[in-house]
């Protein structure tokens, strides 16, 4: 049975690159309504033009976060579909809309978002269940419990760090880095994006933890690929959603070992300190062979 969304939205995260894609994927095939404007990954794209913005959300972050509560009023609003567009609504849009542009998004990204966020958000579609997936929102778990007032699920994913480490996908380190007290180079080391791993999901998973008990999933995505029937399990279990035996087998089909699972054994761990993988191991990754 698919809980009501007075019990708040699904939110998953994780830094970039975790298996976000694959958690997200299993919400919609189990009923949750993931939103209408997705890109090839699964991420919620009106969630990225609202929340991708680390110098706004920085700029907000101790100002008491009433823009940042702004944002996920207009998103939960449009999520549902009683998005009211004031003037108001339209000028913090078109902020938002410049934020993603000088990301180098570009006008067709940015006019394409609003199109879709003011013509489905406007449509009075409601969802039993509902959320959204967006990496970045690990950023705002603690935000999120705040405007939820604590009823909402979020899933956390993560992956091996040291094999993140190796990503060739580094933005977040270059846009959030600040946030940790990690200044990130032009090109960015593996210890550095170690470093950016560690402070990312620690803070991440103790957040969660902290507020959110037992509506705080952490999914180890190695775990996952490994063991995917017990993921997938406690996923469902998570969600509390009824999921028949064909749909359960279709999901345990989903989770698959990335190809470059393990690609940090080809460099080695000279590159960190023995206190950067005495933190790996403690958030669920001790380094064996």
């Amino acid at each position: 049975m698919i809980q009501p969304s007075s019990t708040g939205p699904l939110v998953i995260g994780g830094v970039g690159g975790s298996g976000t894609r694959v958690v997200a994927e299993m919400a919609r095939r189990l009923g949750v309504y993931i939103g209408a404007d997705l890109n090839e990954s699964g991420d919620n794209l009106w969630a990225t033009l609202l929340l991708r913005r680390p110098a706004w959300y920085l700029e907000h972050l101790h100002d008491g976060g009433g823009d940042i509560d702004t944002a996920l009023t207009i998103l939960e609003a449009a999520m549902n579909g009683r998005l009211k567009v004031s003037s108001g609504t339209e000028e913090f849009l078109t902020g938002a809309a410049s934020d993603l542009g000088h990301q180098g998004l570009g006008r067709d990204w940015t006019d394409g978002r609003l199109a879709s966020l003011v013509e489905r958000g406007t449509s009075g579609e409601s969802h039993a269940a509902w959320g959204w997936k967006e990496p970045n929102s690990h950023v705002y778990v603690e935000h999120l419990y705040r405007h939820f007032n604590g009823h909402l699920r979020y899933v956390h994913v993560i992956r091996n760090g040291l094999d993140m480490a190796y990503s060739t996908n580094q933005w977040q380190v270059h846009t959030w880095g600040r946030l940790y007290g990690i200044e990130p180079e032009v090109t960015i080391s593996v210890s550095t994006a170690l470093d950016y791993w560690i402070q990312a999901n620690k803070r991440a998973v103790e957040l969660g933890e902290a507020l959110l008990g037992d509506g705080f999933l952490l999914v180890n995505f190695d775990d996952l690929w490994a063991d995917p029937a017990s993921g997938v399990r406690r996923i469902v279990e998570f969600l509390a959603i009824d999921a028949s035996p064909g749909l359960l087998a279709q999901l345990t089909g989903m989770p698959k070992r990335p190809g470059s699972s393990g690609r940090w054994r080809r460099s080695g761990l000279s590159a960190f300190t023995g206190q950067q993988l005495s933190e790996v191991a403690a958030l669920g990754f001790p380094i064996a062979g």
